[in-house]
């Protein structure tokens, strides 16, 4: 493309330089970075050309000692770590690719379109909660996915946002249940979320990792529903906001 032709264009005019080829770089690292983010959104991906990009704008920030990448004090370096565990290929993919959702509640409205597809496309959301997120404002809620079929399942994770100056809080409460019929479910496990006052931005995944046969996996969600009194916003409806569910 253009605009990457005339960052080539300009370190290589400058390359005997290294004062001025250490300008054009460091210029250089928002495209790189937001070309990193556009890929990790494509179901179509050259991976082994992200992985090189993604080394090449880890050495960068690395050299120029970079300290964060954005106001909330997240480290551009753990970016690259998380990049590589979060959206490069795991070794064993996701038994819920594909699979359909059922909520209720609905997400908020603004969530409903993109919450047919989300938590089954194999992409996982980022730091901004406007894509591949969905999300509810001061409500508990219950998801369902269906795999089609009874499986044998041995774990399941759901992610989950953390981003306090958007009023997202992690949930209170997280409890899987599981079933072969979508009518009888057994309780599989709880977890109890503890509260988390980081201004940083987080992805958390809640998982459980306890062999079932099922078709039906449900996910029951207590929210925080409201922000603390520590928080800014005390007294207003929080967020909690989910992504990608993983099954193993």
């Amino acid at each position: 493309m253009r605009r990457y032709k005339l960052f080539d264009n300009a370190e290589q005019a400058v390359k005997s330089n290294p004062t001025y080829l250490m300008r054009v770089q460091r210029s250089r690292l928002p495209l790189q970075y937001a070309e990193l983010e556009i890929a990790r959104t494509e179901n179509e991906k050259d991976y082994a050309d992200i992985s090189q990009k993604l080394d090449l704008f880890e050495s960068r920030v690395k050299a120029f000692d970079v300290p964060t990448l954005n106001e909330r004090r997240n480290s551009p370096v753990d970016y690259c770590e998380l990049y590589r565990q979060r959206y490069m290929p795991a070794a064993e993919k996701s038994i819920a690719l594909g699979a359909s959702v059922n909520y209720a509640p609905l997400p908020g409205k603004k969530y409903q379109e993109i919450s047919k597809t989300a938590l089954t496309d194999g992409l996982f959301g980022g730091s901004t909660f406007v894509e591949s997120w969905v999300g509810w404002e001061g409500q508990d809620a219950t998801i369902t996915l269906d795999l089609g079929t009874v499986k044998p399942v041995h774990s399941i994770e759901a992610d989950f946002l953390h981003q306090l100056g958007a009023w997202i809080l992690l949930p209170k409460k997280v409890t899987y249940s599981y079933s072969t019929d979508g009518q009888d479910f057994t309780p599989w496990e709880s977890h109890t979320i503890p509260e988390d006052r980081s201004v940083q931005v987080k992805f958390v995944g809640i998982k459980t990792e306890i062999p079932v046969q099922a078709r039906y996996l449900k996910i029951d969600v207590v929210a925080t529903k409201e922000c603390p009194t520590w928080h800014y916003g005390v007294g207003h409806p929080s967020w909690f906001f989910v992504d990608e569910v993983t099954v193993k």
